[in-house]
């Protein structure tokens, strides 16, 4: 029903309009009818854009001025569905559904799935190593290892000999240390060890 005529049958039981066709009243119930009808037109047009569901035009755009990317979609059907994808990217976007479903909503024929490359299990491993080293100091000169005090005790033994300048004392130090399996690395300020 156009607004017209809604405008006419609520003015009609009061009896105080002429809404016939052609007489006044009845233009201007046209005039404000046209311009309801326009309006209705406009907010069921904003309406159907203000939902990414539904859609088409402006308010596709709207939302991908938001973006610092624009998604490359041929159809506002492939448009809603990556911008729905890149605006779920929040906190829990980073598991293999999250990053499944934004890659879909993306348009990209690609799949994301678990499992560390080796080089995620190298800092892995490196940081399992570092977590188990432990360190101890003696003026200013610091043994970094496994955290056998026995071994430490060595190495600094082996910083001694060498900082009294009796370097074949530390070279025995350092060769029996190898014969147990055990690298001493010299760093600034200090030693490292592990076992090989």
């Amino acid at each position: 029903m156009k607004f017209e005529a809604y405008l006419a049958a609520l003015l009609r039981p009061l009896g105080v309009y002429d809404l016939r066709r052609g007489t006044l009243n009845r233009g201007e119930l046209a005039a404000y009818g046209a311009r309801l009808d326009h309006a209705e037109g406009e907010l069921d047009e904003t309406e159907r854009e203000m939902s990414l569901c539904t859609a088409e035009g402006f308010g596709l755009e709207r939302i991908e001025a938001l973006l610092p990317y624009r998604p490359v979609c041929e159809t506002a059907q492939q448009r809603r569905a990556a911008l729905a994808a890149l605006l779920r990217i929040g906190g829990d976007s980073f598991t293999p559904e999250g990053i499944n479903d934004t890659l879909r909503g993306c348009g990209l024929n690609a799949r994301a799935e678990e499992g560390a490359p080796p080089l995620l299990d190298k800092a892995a491993q490196v940081r399992e190593e570092q977590k188990k080293q432990k360190s101890s100091s003696q003026g200013g000169y610091t043994v970094t290892g496994e955290g056998d005090p026995a071994v430490d005790t060595q190495v600094m033994a082996r910083y001694e000999a060498k900082k009294a300048k009796n370097f074949a004392e530390a070279d025995r130090i350092r060769d029996e240390l190898k014969a147990q399996g055990i690298e001493v690395t010299d760093v600034p300020g200090g030693a490292v060890w592990k076992r090989i």
